[in-house]
């Protein structure tokens, strides 16, 4: 087994943390917009 370089490994984690930051904006982001379509269409449902 190679030794691996610590701040590649810092570096990686930095991207990691990153992308998983920007995927949890994203997955909100989405679920924000479903439920206010899914709000919307239980609206337009219950006025008809």
């Amino acid at each position: 087994m190679g030794v691996q370089n610590p701040e590649l490994k810092i570096r990686d984690l930095e991207k990691k943390k990153i992308i998983s930051g920007a995927d949890l904006y994203v997955m909100g982001a989405v679920n924000l917009i479903l439920h206010m379509k899914f709000h919307q269409k239980n609206i337009s449902d219950t006025s008809n």
